[in-house]
Order: C-alpha cells, then structure tokens, then sequence
C-alpha cells in the first residue's frame, strides 16, 4: 500500500521550458551520431539532468595507416615466400645448368629491386605516423639517434 505523504513520479515531474541558440543547436545536432543518446530530445534531457554524455570521437586516419600498413606487410610477406621458393630451389635442386642459376639469381634481384621501391613510401608513412603520436621529445630522441656523430663521417 501507498503510503499517503508520498508522491508519485509523475507528480514530481515538471515541464521545463529554455531556449538554446542556432550555433549551439547545430554543434549539438553534430554531436548527436557520435553520441550514445537516440534522439536529440535525449541528449538534451541528459544535458539538464548532468548525466554523463559518451561520445564516440573517432578519426579515420588510424584505420587508413593501418590498412596501408596491412597492405605492405602482405606485399613484403608475398615476395619473402617467392625468395624462400627460389632459395629452397637453388639449395635442394641443385641446378647444374648455368643459365637456370642466373636466372633464379635474376628473379631475386627483382624482388629485391620491388622492396626497395616499397621501402620509400613504407618510410613516409611511418614518419607520419611517428610525427603524429610521437611526442616532441621523444622525436628529438630519435632524431639524434639517426643523426651520425661528427668523427664518423
């Protein structure tokens, strides 16, 4: 049984009405995706109520150095195997023609020749990647360490 003094939820409920300028209607209109609320009536209502709002920022960048970064690993994975084969054929077949020889000696120059053209943009890509979660000290420190000391050059 109810006891008589208390109120019911709709009893303490009350309307409150207030007013929120354009600009801060469209930046929470752009918040509302990244947000965990339904609607927009929601997320105002967890505004006024000081609820926490968790909000989702997500920036694709890390995804695209990561799929670029998954793309050069399958590359370099894919020549090392054919090294591997040309390798395990010259080793265990033991060719005695010459021109076999030279030409499995040829097949690894190429691919040699192909990881050195991917090594120029794999290093860019990393160098972004340091440059934007490297902190600046730790960039200083690895800038000596790729910097030669004077008495070897």
């Amino acid at each position: 049984m109810k006891n008589a003094k208390q109120k019911n939820e709709a009893q303490l409920m009350k309307p409150i009405k207030f007013s929120i300028t354009a600009q801060l209607y469209d930046e929470l209109q752009e918040l509302l995706p990244a947000t965990n609320c339904r609607n927009f009536s929601e997320l105002l209502r967890l505004i006024i109520e000081g609820k926490k709002i968790f909000a989702r920022y997500y920036d694709d960048l890390p995804d695209e150095l990561h799929q670029q970064l998954k793309e050069y690993g399958s590359r370099i994975s894919k020549l090392s195997k054919e090294m591997v084969q040309i390798v395990h054929r010259l080793q265990f077949r033991v060719p005695t023609d010459t021109e076999v020889i030279l030409a499995d000696l040829k097949a690894i120059q190429c691919i040699y020749d192909q990881v050195d053209v991917m090594l120029v943009p794999l290093q860019v890509l990393l160098e972004k990647i340091a440059s934007r979660w490297i902190i600046g000290d730790a960039v200083k420190d690895n800038e000596c360490i790729n910097q030669q000391p004077s008495s070897l050059s």
